[in-house]
């Protein structure tokens, strides 16, 4: 259920009310809102506690009021009788309409920033269902940042703000609590994405009689909840990537619609202690530097990848290979096109792996493997020099 089909600038009353001990009878009381003249604004009448309860909350949406700077008193009565008082000192609390109010996510935070500094509480909270993510105190600035870790935001999933103009926290030792709400504002996610370089170095490879040094650059761009959807046309990307100072040539690895990474690749790039990398993605119109990557000392290569058994048959294609000393992760790349163009690439930590046709290859067909250990995750969100062992690649079809 959808409880805000759009954007609402609603000033709204919301309480608690705790009694000292549980009703023995169901009870009904009365809540009247006041203005600093004395003035009644509101007047709730006849709400009903059932027996056995201590608790009872509500809320009253007020935009048919206009909003007044000043001190606003809330009094509730139970058979006539004043159980509770509260005032809210709104004299320096600005009325409707809100700042404008926007949602940046990188892979770190999520920065929620409003137009002009405010005073008040921010519930970020998802629209289907209303629940809270994130809350906390703008405290007179115009942006407030919360950490974020996967997961906590769901990818397609709507969500905006609660902008709450004063506030007496829920707490058990108050007999009433207040919260003074001036909006509910649906706010668009901007994702951006965190951008680094990482350099991996296998040694040098003989090919057709040259030797190469096989030092891969990578420059990654990660979103936190995944590509846009390509017809928006912002899953465009793009990298720019020096070493040196110099253009390198590289192969971009696009992201399709949902995933979170997208790639360039230069390879053959043997790198000195003392060299630098710099990167630039380009995605959708816009720009955004890694930090420059430097390469402080020699690495030595892994050992190479041993393939121990490769089994294709029932739809089902099954990789193994020998442990190699000093690896902690295996970049394994599968692909239905020549030269792993466009791979599925996994990571693992396992020694063995299998593909389905519920993975997104062409299975059954003629496929190409490609397995390279690393003493480091190379798609691990830092810039990182990498160990890493001259990976093995091979065919497969299914017997």
């Amino acid at each position: 259920m959808t409880y805000f089909d759009e954007s609402q600038q609603i000033y709204f009353l919301g309480f608690m009310l705790r009694l000292s001990r549980a009703l023995e009878t169901p009870t009904h009381f009365d809540v009247e809102l006041l203005d600093g003249s004395g003035e009644q604004l509101l007047y709730w009448e006849e709400l009903e506690m059932p027996a056995g309860e201590q608790y009872s909350s509500g809320f009253a949406f007020l935009d048919w009021l206009e909003f007044r700077p000043g001190v606003h008193t809330l009094v509730v009565r139970v058979d006539g009788e004043e159980v509770g008082r509260y005032e809210h000192d709104l004299t320096e609390v600005r009325g409707l309409p809100i700042p404008d109010v926007e949602a940046t996510l990188s892979n770190r935070q999520l920065v929620v920033g409003l137009s002009e500094a405010a005073h008040g509480f921010v519930d970020f909270s998802r629209l289907e269902t209303v629940d809270s993510v994130y809350s906390g105190d703008l405290a007179g600035r115009d942006e407030i940042a919360f950490d974020y870790a996967e997961g906590d935001l769901e990818p397609g999933a709507e969500y905006g703000v609660w902008i709450v103009l004063h506030h007496d926290p829920f707490t058990l030792d108050g007999h009433l609590t207040t919260r003074f709400v001036i909006a509910w504002v649906d706010v668009e996610i901007r994702q951006v994405p965190d951008v680094y370089v990482s350099y991996s170095y296998a040694g040098e490879y003989e090919y057709l009689g040259d030797f190469y040094p096989a030092g891969t650059v990578h420059a990654l761009a990660f979103l936190p909840l995944g590509a846009p959807s390509p017809d928006e046309g912002s899953a465009e990307v793009d990298f720019d990537v020096f070493v040196g100072g110099d253009p390198v040539s590289t192969t971009v690895f696009p992201w399709e619609e949902g995933d979170r990474i997208v790639f360039a690749l230069a390879s053959d790039v043997g790198l000195q202690p003392g060299d630098f990398v710099d990167a630039v993605a380009r995605i959708a119109g816009e720009s955004f530097a890694a930090e420059r990557f430097v390469l402080e000392s020699e690495i030595e290569p892994l050992d190479s990848v041993t393939m121990t058994e490769v089994t294709y048959d029932s739809g089902t294609l099954t990789l193994s290979w020998a442990p190699v000393e000093g690896a902690t992760v295996y970049a394994v790349a599968i692909s239905d096109e020549a030269m792993l163009f466009r791979p599925l690439i996994v990571r693992t930590t396992e020694t063995t792996i299998t593909f389905t046709s519920e993975d997104p290859v062409a299975i059954p067909g003629k496929l190409l493997y490609q397995v390279t250990p690393f003493d480091k995750d190379p798609f691990a969100s830092a810039s990182q020099a990498i160990r890493a062992g001259y990976w093995v690649d091979g065919e497969a079809e299914q017997e």
